[in-house]
Order: structure tokens, then sequence, then C-alpha cells
């Protein structure tokens, strides 16, 4: 990763994504988008294997996004800001495209966490319900978040509140310790193939959003 611009506000870092990380899948292009702040890989991003957890408890994985269009944002639920006004916009996003063509049926927003230390299931549950009862929350440990954090470029780290001082280990910390969590803040786009076909960057914009991802699901 090579560019990197870090956004005020619940310390929210925005990795423009390089190619270290990505592993490439060439049998089909999305269509180009010219709109300011978004940008679509001319050729898409498979998702690797992973395991994570749902809101519910249930598994999560790769399987999850087989056949349907995905919206989905890492985040945290202690994120006093940045990302309960994503959460927010992605329950407008949610109900304008209800009543456009296509609907929902193939269409679902998941949240991942990447702070499973402190986001348990039930705190999961309520945070995602809160925002939309449709939506998925999903999380679990910290080598299977990054096995799908870091391959779509949602790169995140945790930080000292006072000093911004890297915390390498969080679980060392005393319980009930705070800390800051800086973490990609686009809205991902994969398709019904499971793979990554764009970043919607912010500031986030709902017509921006909606018009992106009808247009990537040829709507």
């Amino acid at each position: 990763m090579n560019m990197k611009q870090v956004i005020m506000g619940c310390g929210v870092v925005l990795v423009l994504a390089g190619g270290g990380y990505f592993v490439i899948n060439s049998q089909d292009t999305p269509p180009e988008i010219n709109t300011p702040g978004v940008r679509v890989f001319n050729q898409p991003v498979s998702i690797p294997n992973f395991t994570l957890h749902d809101h519910k408890g249930g598994v999560f994985n790769e399987a999850r996004f087989e056949d349907k269009w995905s919206i989905l944002f890492f985040g945290f639920t202690n994120c006093p800001d940045i990302c309960p006004a994503t959460m927010s916009l992605m329950n407008v996003v949610a109900k304008k495209l209800e009543k456009r063509p296509g609907g929902l049926d193939d269409v679902q927003f998941v949240f991942v966490s990447v702070d499973p230390f402190r986001d348990d299931v039930a705190k999961l549950d309520d945070f995602v319900s809160y925002f939309n009862n449709s939506f998925i929350g999903a999380t679990g440990e910290k080598d299977e978040l990054d096995r799908l954090a870091l391959e779509l470029g949602g790169i995140y780290d945790f930080e000292d509140v006072k000093t911004h001082d890297l915390i390498r280990d969080v679980t060392q910390l005393d319980k009930g310790a705070e800390y800051l969590v800086t973490h990609f803040a686009a809205l991902m786009v994969i398709d019904p193939k499971v793979r990554l076909v764009a970043h919607i960057l912010p500031p986030h914009k709902v017509e921006k959003t909606i018009e992106t991802f009808n247009t990537l699901r040829g709507l």
C-alpha cells in the first residue's frame, strides 16, 4: 500500500488500494464509471475464503455473498461519528433502492466490525438492528478479519486515545480500557460472483451511492 490519506473523525484511515494484496479475477469487466470518489476495479478482486460469525451467531463466510449484490462497510460499534453516519446513509440507500427497479431482492448490506474485542454478538445485533433489521453484522477472530479486510483494501489498526501510538495487541489492555480504531471508510460493492468491483469513497452521498450501485448492477 503506497498511498495513504488520513481522514479525521473517529480516526478513519482511507487507503487507496494498491496491488499487493489483491487476487485478480479478469473473467469480465464492470462498466466504466467516471464519478468523482468512485473507484471501479477493471479487473474485479476475488474474495478469499474466510469464516466470521454474524450478528445472530451464525456462520458468515464468502458463501454469504453468492448470488447477491452487497454493499459492505468496515467499522466498529463504539465509533462516535463516521460509522453511525455511514450506517444511517446505508439505511436511506436501502429504503430508496427498495422503491426502484430491481428492488432489494438480490441486494444485501453488510457491516463488518474490526473490533471483535468489544463487539460481541449481542452488541453487534443491537447496533445493526438499530439502523435496519435487514442489515447483516459480522465479526470474528482477528486472523479471519484480516484475511477479508486486507484483501479488500480495508486496512485498520488500533491506537492509544491520548498519544495515538499504535497498539499492536488490544487483548493485553485492561478490561474496559479505551482505544481508537482507525479503519478504511469506503463503501465496498461486491458482485454476485463474490468479487469486489468498486470502492465508493467518502464523503458519502445517497444519490451518488445509488447511481453507482445501480450502474454496476446494470440497471
